[in-house]
């Protein structure tokens, strides 16, 4: 069949979609175009990736990588942190002055559809082929493998290849986050502790999954399936969040359901084919109002600023991707603080998780399931209650006080009393944490925060510490009336 249509003419909705961006545009000063271009020589993306871009033969490329990366940074400048290869083309070749496009060589094109579609085209060739070099994968995408290509692919692959491709990949995410958190630098210098919440999100890919274990892969054959059955309420409206109950206990919970609603619809799980996002994320904790009144931002109060970022299949190796980002943020200079994580970091094994962040310098901050409540482990006399060592005399309400805030016995004021009472008993450091995260502590009474009749150096500093019964241990069978 033959179309009489014109082979220059842009489609209509996409003529319109180029007609809303230019009514958006806005011109850029000099000042932010030298600035991005500081940003992007301090970066040395030039060098590492230059001679991947680089064309041995044939005509040289219309755009300098310094250029597009220049462009990048600009569009996470004045496009709300995102990069959109459009906006990076419609700045690079229309929304800076003359002079700057003549420093930078930008070739010149005509302001129209036609025009902005040749430079659209330069851009994003030369992207793709920086995208190729930061390709941490061994699989090719956009085309589907049998499995048993994608094993003898990444049986034969240069390991040695893809780690440098994936140090690329991290210095180019650095570069872009970098870039969008800039104009905050001097707050979050000012008003940031270094505390940081990780937690993954999912992701959702252009491919269509495929059956898991089938005779193919996927078009993008580094995602996965994202499943979370039952759905994201806020754990904060109810007393004790499905999340947080045993396995048992949500058994137990479905049957009971079952049985007593037979017509209620089962809940459906959530399927998603992607990656998750693992995302390092700093805030001012002691406030909630980013906003003033009139809705602008708040000039004294620190927003979420997302940090670090690492892609993976969904599930997969999440104390690797959370640990991976730390590392890289201490390399970029960011002091470590309190660590918030979920259960997925929690239970992660000692020395792939919780170890590494401290020898970092963190202080992790979890969440329990209410069977992993209270009383935890047990050595050399002390106690371990929800991740701190205490004293093995602690009084046992203090030991079940989140126990019992979720068995509605207490009340949250009750229980905030409680957790501030039980400082006195906690073991102090007695030196620095070593390489691996461990460290020697001492007896509260040893270190003033306690008397004990055992410590008899203790015993008489005042009655604003807390008298320590050491007849209590291996006597609190049972949690005593309140």
């Amino acid at each position: 069949m033959i179309s009489s249509a014109d082979p220059n003419e842009v489609p209509k909705d996409r003529h319109e979609r180029l007609l809303a961006m230019r009514a958006e545009r806005r011109l850029l000063s000099d000042a932010d175009v030298a600035a991005a271009a500081e940003e992007v020589d301090h970066s040395n993306l030039v060098p590492l990736l230059q001679e991947f871009v680089h064309l041995d033969r044939g005509r040289p490329r219309k755009l300098s990588l310094r250029t597009l990366l220049i462009g990048l940074h600009l569009c996470t400048q004045f496009n709300g942190g995102r990069i959109i290869l459009e906006r990076v083309t419609d700045i690079l070749l229309f929304g800076i002055s003359p002079q700057a496009r003549e420093h930078l060589s930008v070739p010149n094109y005509p302001d129209h559809d036609q025009g902005f579609e040749a430079g659209y085209a330069v851009v994003r060739r030369l992207f793709h082929a920086m995208r190729k070099a930061i390709d941490p994968s061994p699989l090719p995408a956009n085309k589907r493998l049998s499995r048993t290509q994608a094993t003898e692919l990444t049986a034969s692959a240069d390991l040695e290849a893809l780690a440098l491709r994936e140090q690329r990949l991290a210095l180019f995410t650095e570069f872009v986050l970098d870039a969008s958190v800039r104009p905050l630098k001097d707050l979050l210098a000012e008003m940031s502790d270094g505390s940081l919440a990780v937690d993954a999100t999912p992701i959702r890919a252009f491919a269509r999954g495929r059956k898991t274990g089938g005779p193919e892969l996927a078009t993008d054959p580094d995602a996965g399936w994202y499943v979370r059955d039952g759905d994201h309420r806020d754990p904060d409206t109810a007393l004790v969040a499905e999340a947080m109950q045993p396995p048992k206990q949500r058994r137990k919970n479905e049957r009971r359901e079952k049985k007593g609603k037979k017509t209620s619809l089962k809940k459906k799980a959530k399927y998603l084919f992607g990656y998750d996002a693992a995302l390092a994320v700093t805030r001012d904790a002691r406030y909630d109002q980013v906003l003033l009144d009139d809705n602008t931002p708040n000039p004294n109060i620190l927003p979420a600023l997302v940090l670090g970022v690492s892609l993976d299949k969904p599930g997969h190796r999440p104390a690797y991707n959370g640990l991976k980002i730390l590392r890289r943020l201490g390399e970029r200079g960011y002091k470590p603080g309190f660590l918030a994580g979920d259960l997925a970091y929690n239970n992660s094994e000692p020395n792939d998780w919780q170890l590494p962040i401290r020898a970092l310098g963190y202080k992790p901050v979890y969440d329990y399931r209410v069977d992993q409540l209270g009383n935890q482990a047990e050595t050399h006399g002390a106690v371990m209650v929800e991740g701190t060592w205490y004293c093995p005399s602690m009084p046992q309400p203090l030991i079940d006080a989140t126990k019992d805030l979720y068995a509605e016995r207490i009340d949250r004021e009750t229980w905030t009393r409680l957790i501030e009472a039980r400082k006195p008993y906690r073991l102090m450091p007695k030196e620095n944490e070593d390489p691996q995260g461990h460290q020697r502590v001492m007896c509260p009474a040893e270190a003033g925060k306690a008397q004990c009749p055992i410590k008899p150096r203790s015993m008489g500093r005042g009655i604003q510490l807390p008298l320590v019964d050491p007849q209590l241990k291996n006597t609190q069978k049972s949690r005593p009336a309140l």
